[in-house]
């Protein structure tokens, strides 16, 4: 019985550190996304010789 209540509290523990990393994931994409947005509408990418933003970040990412 003790041994299943570990395991229970440690899965749920688990699953706590997964949502919250999920959630950081998400909010970094968002946020990557937003970057992006703005350095392609300021056509940052030609700086570089490239000829589109999808280009650059193949490229650079």
């Amino acid at each position: 019985m003790a041994e299943r209540q570990r395991k229970k509290k440690a899965l749920g523990a688990l699953e706590t550190q997964i949502m919250e990393l999920w959630g950081n994931i998400n909010a970094a994409t968002a946020r990557f996304l937003e970057l992006v947005a703005e350095f392609d509408r300021m056509e940052g990418w030609a700086q570089h010789g490239m000829a589109s933003c999808a280009q650059w970040l193949s490229w650079q990412c």
